[in-house]
């Protein structure tokens, strides 16, 4: 990939065949088909492979071996078995089955939901194409699309900067910086590493105060969070609490079961038992010892707990989340555009401390100094004030550039 920050804006538009009036359709349809989407690629998880993973817990597996034995009991005890001495293994396969089902379907409807949801969700990009702005879903941004970033705003793709004021960027969640760094339009001196980029806008950071314009240099798995989503992609989830807690009992149970079974074979020996007699109580002292109702218990439990958090419109994705979500004690959120609606209108006016039959004028000032288009393009306090110019019956004033930012 060519070094962006070391080219002049107008080099940078003319290599990525763009202009600062935008991509034409048919050039977007083109790059959607050489690029891509501008979204991160997922794992998509076979359904037998998601059902079989339930079975994969140490007490599942002496649950399994309780199984085979209560399988193998009847014909130890009775040669010629019925269907009533097979009571302990229906019960058994019957708990095993329903504690599986249990946890794919809430997994499986899980997956559906967040499936949903992204599309439902998706963030959006405010972009100049062919000269008109507009909002779109960030994932059909293209390489040379033009992007227009004002405060408040989070960056959906990597880009260089070609336009900037007062412009500001928390890129904490790439370098770790603390502070959010100022940017600019003009071309580096040399290579730098990635936090000295002043040039640069990446994907996934948060613009923190000004406005700038950016042309997409690179999307999806290109990007630099592109590149660490790639890193971290084969991560396991960590264990819950619960989980640690629960295989601590069952290597307990196993320990104590063949602990037992041990120490049975050596008294039956002792008291002169036969081998098949010997194989019998240990067989049926096992399946005795072991819970077999334990796992479907803290399933039915979650699920119910889960169906608890559906009526609030809380999605839980796995059944084991559910309990990692009850040790929580603290919540820390941003209130601005999370609990509220994100949206603002203008419902008492004052000038000079007072209430004012002058509203006409401070509608036009509301209106004219502001970079927002109706009806939702921009920052949701200048949409307020422009709906509130519009209300007024105020034409907004042209205004070549604005220098200095909504603060």
């Amino acid at each position: 990939m060519p070094s962006y920050a070391l080219q002049s804006s107008a080099d940078v538009l003319r290599e990525l065949g763009s202009s600062s009036e935008g991509l034409s359709e048919a050039e977007i349809s083109k790059r959607r088909l050489q690029y891509g989407f501008n979204e991160l690629p997922e794992k998509k998880r076979s359904l037998v492979l998601l059902f079989l993973r339930q079975f994969n817990d140490i007490l599942v597996y002496i649950l399994v071996g309780a199984l085979a034995l209560s399988l193998l009991l009847p014909f130890l005890e009775e040669g010629r078995p019925t269907v009533d001495s097979f009571t302990d293994a229906f019960v058994i396969l019957a708990i095993l089955l329903l504690n599986a089902v249990l946890g794919f379907v809430q997994e499986y409807k899980a997956e559906q939901a967040v499936a949903l949801l992204r599309t439902l969700t998706g963030a959006s990009s405010r972009v100049r194409r062919s000269g008109q702005e507009a909002i779109i879903p960030s994932r059909e941004l293209v390489p040379g699309d033009i992007v227009i970033l004002e405060a408040g705003d989070r960056i959906s793709a990597d880009g260089r900067i070609i336009r900037v004021s007062h412009w500001e960027v928390d890129e904490s969640s790439l370098t770790g910086e603390s502070r959010p760094i100022a940017k600019q339009s003009e071309p580096l001196e040399r290579e730098v590493p990635l936090a000295e980029q002043r040039n640069m806008a990446s994907s996934g950071t948060l613009v923190a105060a000004g406005n700038a314009e950016i042309i997409v240099t690179a999307i999806g798995t290109s990007t630099e969070i592109g590149n660490i989503a790639k890193m971290v992609a084969e991560v396991e989830l960590p264990e819950t609490p619960l989980q640690r807690k629960m295989q601590k009992l069952s290597k307990m149970i196993g320990a104590i079961v063949l602990g037992l079974c041990i120490a049975l074979v050596g008294i039956g020996l002792l008291y002169g038992f036969t081998v098949q007699e010997i194989v019998l109580m240990g067989a049926t002292l096992a399946v005795s010892a072991v819970p077999e109702g334990l796992p479907a218990v803290i399933t039915v439990c979650f699920a119910i707990g889960v169906r608890r958090m559906a009526r609030r419109n809380a999605l839980v994705r796995r059944l084991d989340a559910l309990e990692t979500l009850g040790s929580v004690n603290v919540i820390c959120s941003d209130k601005t555009g999370t609990i509220t609606k994100n949206k603002m209108a203008v419902v008492q006016t004052w000038v000079d401390g007072a209430q004012s039959d002058r509203e006409q004028l401070l509608a036009l000032i509301a209106a004219s100094n502001n970079r927002a288009s109706l009806p939702n393009v921009g920052d949701p306090t200048e949409i307020a004030l422009l709906m509130f110019g519009k209300e007024k019956g105020v034409e907004r004033l042209p205004i070549d550039e604005e220098q200095v930012p909504f603060s």
